[in-house]
């Protein structure tokens, strides 16, 4: 693996190598390929084949650095141990069990009434299986974690017209930067491979610049107004 590019140094900062993560989970690399293999748990987030890296989300990307190997998040060691204590069910059922209860729970306490709980989750895991939330969420280790990026995401694509919009009514500047930042602390960076489509950009980097310059133009233009 290249070592200073910038994917690379995204790499090791966020995720870990399949045999780094048998080392934290303190499984064979054999029992983490028959676990991911089987559906029991969540896919890595990157495949990469040498100049060339795969998502579930954005699909394959040729990268500028040569690097192979399957990356996952630190936090899949959670769904990998709920997979191998299983004894009374099959691992995929028994990490599907905790997943859904989880992501229940917290759809709940957010606000999904019982009705639209059911919908969402048949929205969200798919993505929890096939790496998605991996590669996108800050804390996709618990329910709790997923479902708070998902709802703010939900929240400022409905308010900003999915970032168009740089003054929503009925909500104040000061606020709407508040929910970008919260927004931004429950999603991930994305590495320099898929970050110019990521949501990360589009709904935190590019918005916030949105709001504060359509702020700045308003009292540019009222300065100039009073003048007059």
């Amino acid at each position: 693996m290249s070592e200073n590019g910038p994917i690379c140094r995204y790499l090791k900062q966020y995720f870990v190598d399949k045999a780094a993560l048998a080392t934290l989970a303190g499984l064979s690399i054999d029992v983490i390929d028959q676990l991911v293999s089987g559906g029991a748990v969540p896919r890595p987030a990157y495949v990469c084949d040498g100049w060339t890296m795969h998502t579930a989300a954005f699909g394959r990307t040729e990268i500028e650095e040569r690097i192979c190997g399957e990356f996952f998040r630190r936090g899949d060691v959670r769904w990998l141990r709920i997979a191998v204590s299983a004894r009374h069910e099959n691992p995929r059922d028994a990490v599907q069990r905790q997943v859904t209860e989880e992501l229940c729970s917290a759809l709940r306490l957010s606000g999904v009434s019982a009705a639209d709980v059911s919908s969402k989750l048949h929205t969200y895991l798919p993505h929890f299986w096939d790496g998605t939330f991996s590669l996108s969420v800050a804390e996709p280790e618990t329910g709790a974690g997923i479902v708070a990026k998902k709802r703010l995401q939900e929240q400022i694509v409905r308010l900003s017209q999915d970032g168009r919009d740089p003054a929503p009514s009925g909500i104040a500047r000061s606020l709407l930067l508040e929910l970008i930042e919260s927004y931004r602390s429950v999603t991930m960076p994305f590495s320099p491979a898929e970050y110019e489509l990521s949501s990360r950009k589009r709904l935190v980097d590019d918005y916030r610049q949105t709001v504060i310059a359509h702020h700045d133009s308003d009292r540019e233009s009222f300065a100039r107004t009073s003048v007059k």
